[in-house]
């Protein structure tokens, strides 16, 4: 029996949660999860999968987590959800941002432009 390593992992969103089904480094063998709160389990797909039924969900996991802490990994809906979540964080800094001198801008127009001037100069010099 080959030992079973993760080679791959590709995520996606379930209505209750992140699923994931992950590819192995033995033919036919690979590790899911449905994302609906239960656990991690290899389809069975006879005879490849045979050594393999008894693993327990935390195995599988255990699999998983030594596969990204080798850092090879190319799961594109991971990094997109990453993304996302990135890109919410700065639309949410922006829009503050544009508030903040939206004010100024109503309570003191001189102080507007002169922090305009301000941070020109100053990106200038970057």
């Amino acid at each position: 029996m080959a030992k079973l390593e993760v080679t791959n992992v590709r995520y996606f969103q379930t209505r209750r949660g992140t699923g994931y089904e992950c590819t192995t480094n033995v033919k036919n063998v690979i590790i899911w999860n449905d994302g609906d709160g239960g656990g991690t389990w290899i389809p069975p797909h006879k005879p490849y999968t045979i050594p393999y039924h008894e693993m327990k969900s935390m195995e599988l996991e255990s699999l998983i987590d030594d596969y990204e802490k080798r850092g090879d990994k190319s799961s594109d809906a991971y990094d997109e959800e990453r993304l996302q979540e990135k890109n919410a964080e700065l639309e949410s800094q922006v829009e503050w941002n544009n508030y903040f001198v939206d004010y100024v801008y109503k309570v003191n127009r001189n102080l507007y432009n002169d922090a305009c001037d301000y941070a020109h100069k100053e990106q200038s010099h970057d």
